[in-house]
């Protein structure tokens, strides 16, 4: 009895009737049936040491001593690496069927984009995510006078923050940084008095607010007794939008309405009068024998602190 692995046995020559000496010779036939696998190898996920692992074996069969090549298969997220030095990618057909094909496949990688819509990083934010590894976002993002309210898929902001990639994603990514005012960004209204000497103003008080960043806000004028609003000012700022960075100053400028008169006989002081801006004060009573009292400035229509000396 003989046997050739993978192969059929039959004989040249009828021998079931002998009627003389024969040479009977041995003819082999390649099978059509006998087996072979495909492995298909995938990249690992650890990064540290390069590896691959079995994805799928695929069970073909095919004629004993004939030349076979392997079909690289789509798997999503994985590109084939034909490079790979332990690639099989073809072998003639052993007939004991031990012919083990094998293609490798790597992990595609994806590129991250990130928008951040007027922040800044604050940390590394990485670009890049791996084909099947769960990835979550970064959050080292800020932006003066804002909290970050996450990152969406889309330009508008709608629907609900990402916070992962998952580990099924495919495709290069981009993503927005979405912010919330803060309420308590910092701005000052400055409260300037004219100067006594009505040479110019001076600041009187500052007052430190808070409000919502971007939002508009209104200088309210104080009651300062002898002062007016000055309305008009060139210098007023009375509104304005609360700057993310704290910046923003109103200002508000108050005229003098009421002035000091004094009355003066030589060095004597005879009288003090307060004035509102615009009236007319009150001269003293004096008398001198032999003499005429006069006043030596007009006091009927007071803008300014005055003395008054009599003649």
């Amino acid at each position: 009895e003989l046997t050739k692995a993978g192969y059929s046995l039959s004989w040249d020559t009828d021998f079931s009737n002998i009627t003389s000496d024969l040479e009977v010779n041995a003819v082999w036939t390649a099978n059509t049936n006998t087996p072979y696998k495909v492995e298909h190898y995938v990249r690992n996920l650890d990064t540290e040491v390069e590896g691959y692992e079995l994805r799928e074996t695929e069970n073909k069969t095919g004629i004993t001593d004939t030349l076979v090549t392997a079909t690289y298969k789509e798997y999503e997220g994985f590109t084939k690496n034909e490079a790979y030095t332990g690639k099989v990618e073809s072998g003639n057909v052993a007939g004991d069927g031990s012919l083990v094909l094998k293609l490798y496949y790597n992990r595609n990688t994806y590129n991250i984009t990130y928008e951040l819509n007027g922040g800044v990083s604050t940390g590394n934010l990485s670009n890049k995510y791996i084909y099947g590894k769960e990835m979550i976002l970064p959050n080292k993002v800020e932006k003066e006078g804002y909290t970050f309210a996450g990152w969406y898929d889309n330009e508008s902001l709608a629907g609900n923050p990402v916070t992962t990639i998952p580990n099924t994603s495919i495709g290069d990514k981009t993503f927005y940084a979405k912010w919330d005012a803060k309420g308590d960004t910092a701005y000052k209204v400055e409260h300037y008095k004219q100067k006594q000497d009505l040479s110019g103003y001076e600041l009187a008080e500052t007052e430190n607010k808070t409000g919502v960043t971007g939002a508009t806000v209104n200088a309210i004028a104080k009651i300062y007794v002898g002062y007016t609003e000055n309305t008009t000012h060139e210098e007023r700022i009375d509104t304005g939008t609360i700057a993310a960075n704290g910046s923003l100053t109103l200002k508000l400028y108050y005229d003098r309405s009421e002035f000091t008169v004094t009355f003066k006989n030589g060095d004597t002081v005879e009288k003090t009068e307060t004035v509102q801006k615009g009236q007319s004060a009150t001269a003293p009573t004096l008398t001198k024998p032999g003499y005429t009292l006069s006043w030596d400035t007009d006091y009927s229509n007071v803008t300014s602190d005055l003395e008054v000396n009599a003649v």
